[in-house]
C-alpha cells in the first residue's frame, strides 16, 4: 500500500541542527553511476564512475529568518578566510523509507537577495562531496527497510550479476 507525502514528514539537519520552514530541497549526483563503450562486435564495457559527489539545494522561505542568517554568517566566514566550512547534512524522507547522507558538504552558492512586494525564497546549494542513500530503517520503516535491502540480494543473485 502507498503512503501519502507530507512535507512534515522529511527531516532535514545541518551539523545536526534541523531546519524548519524549507520549500523543497533537490539532491543530484555530479555523475551517473557508470558510462559505456561498445564494441563494433557488440561487447560492452562498463566503467563504475568512483564520482559520489553531487549537489544539494535548500529552498527555505524568506521569513526563516534561523537559516537564513546562519546561511549568511557562513558565506561571511568563507568569505572573510578564504576557506570552504565542511559540515554533514542529513535527510530522512519517511513516506518513501528513503535516508540520505550528505558526507563533507560546504556552502557552494549563496542565495540571492531577491526582495520584492511579496515575501519569496532563499534557496542556497551545497556542494556534497560524498552523496551517500540508504532505506530509512527508523520507526516503522523496518519491515520496509528489510524488504528493500531483500531487493537488492535478489538482484545480486541473477546469473547476470554473477
Amino acid at each position: 500500500m502507498f503512503k501519502s507525502y507530507s512535507k512534515l514528514d522529511t527531516d532535514i539537519s545541518l551539523a545536526g541542527i534541523n531546519v524548519d520552514g524549507w520549500e523543497s530541497i533537490s539532491l543530484s549526483r555530479n555523475e551517473a553511476n557508470t558510462t559505456r563503450n561498445t564494441s563494433a562486435d557488440g561487447y560492452h564495457g562498463i566503467t563504475v564512475s568512483a564520482d559520489k559527489s553531487g549537489m544539494l539545494e535548500l529552498e527555505v522561505i524568506q521569513q526563516n529568518a534561523p537559516v537564513n542568517r546562519a546561511m549568511a554568517a557562513l558565506q561571511a566566514e568563507q568569505d572573510r578566510t578564504g576557506d570552504v566550512i565542511y559540515f554533514d547534512i542529513v535527510i530522512s524522507e519517511k513516506s518513501s523509507g528513503v535516508l540520505t547522507y550528505q558526507k563533507n558538504c560546504y556552502l557552494d552558492v549563496p542565495a540571492s537577495q531577491d526582495l520584492s512586494t511579496d515575501a519569496g525564497s532563499r534557496t542556497w546549494a551545497f556542494f556534497v562531496t560524498n552523496m551517500q542513500f540508504a532505506p530509512d530503517v527508523t520507526g516503522k520503516a523496518t519491515t520496509e527497510a528489510a524488504e528493500a535491502l531483500a531487493f537488492v540480494n535478489t538482484l545480486k543473485n541473477n546469473t547476470a550479476n554473477r
